[in-house]
């Protein structure tokens, strides 16, 4: 089962607040627009977790752990 992302929880929990009595008042127009906004929602997220992913990465010098972990070439 895979985990939700803030986004997806977001999504899940404002539609049990607004409820169907109000979503099916939405015209198709709204609902497509409300559709898009949550896939640009979730791209953005996934870039912004990519570009720390990949910050930290750049933080990490397996060699310089190596030489702190297990001194070095002794």
């Amino acid at each position: 089962m895979k985990q939700q992302t803030a986004v997806e929880f977001y999504l899940d929990k404002l539609f049990d607040i607004i409820g169907n009595d109000i979503l099916n008042k939405l015209s198709i127009e709204q609902i497509n627009k409300i559709h898009n906004l949550s896939k640009q929602a979730k791209e953005i997220q996934k870039d912004q977790h990519i570009k720390t992913w990949e910050a930290g990465l750049m933080k990490f010098d397996f060699n310089e752990y190596y030489k702190e972990t297990y001194g070095g070439n002794k």
